[in-house]
């Protein structure tokens, strides 16, 4: 397990993962304990994947959740 603080974990995510690839203005995250949570509205679930793969990559992250809420594989 890593032994990272959330916060810093958190920050990472900003800078590197969500600077190549936003998410849509209306979904947000969370980390606790090293999980991530996606939570919000998503156009297209199909798309969930993506952030979720670069954010499985930063260091310290365990898991991620996603609670996002949409069409799956169309426009909500």
């Amino acid at each position: 397990m890593f032994l990272r603080p959330d916060a810093e974990i958190e920050e990472e995510i900003r800078q590197v993962v969500l600077g190549e690839l936003p998410l849509p203005a209306h979904v947000e995250f969370a980390v606790l304990d090293g999980v991530v949570t996606l939570r919000g509205p998503l156009r297209d679930r199909a798309l969930a994947p993506l952030p979720a793969r670069g954010i499985r990559a930063v260091e310290g992250v365990v898991d991620v959740r996603r609670e996002l809420e949409g069409a799956v594989g169309t426009a909500a």
